[in-house]
């Protein structure tokens, strides 16, 4: 299950910063995929930590949608942070964002879109608040 955080780590980190500018939106759904697939398969164990580390990343696509993906991982990682909850409530939420992020079809602008609006607020929508 660790190889799947370590490859998800990899999808991520694939561009320097320096290099990332003009990377298209095509590589940032890779990489949100990528991040979902390594969620769901390890039974969000060890989400949280991995998040913690990973989700920055996001700002490094150039793609009018890095910031959405940016934020909502982020604040998956703060439901434990600086709200009520645990770790516990972060990877069940994460788990809850993977799997629906994996049964959308991210070829579809529309898609993609409505979820990214249906999650802009993770812990309103995973039960927290």
């Amino acid at each position: 299950m660790k190889w799947r955080l370590r490859r998800a780590a990899a999808v991520t980190e694939s561009l320097p910063p320096e290099r990332a500018v003009g990377v298209d939106e095509h590589a940032l759904l890779e990489a949100m995929t990528a991040v979902a697939d390594a969620v769901v398969h390890t039974g969000g164990q060890g989400a949280y930590e991995f998040l913690s580390d990973a989700y920055s990343r996001f700002l490094d696509y150039d793609s009018r949608r890095a910031g959405s993906a940016f934020l909502l991982w982020a604040e998956v990682v703060d439901i434990a942070e600086v709200g009520p909850a645990s770790e516990e409530s972060s990877e069940r939420v994460a788990r809850m964002v993977a799997e629906e992020w994996l049964a959308i079809d991210a070829s579809s602008g529309e898609e993609v879109d409505e979820f990214f609006e249906r999650w802009a607020r993770p812990w309103e929508r995973g039960g927290i608040l």
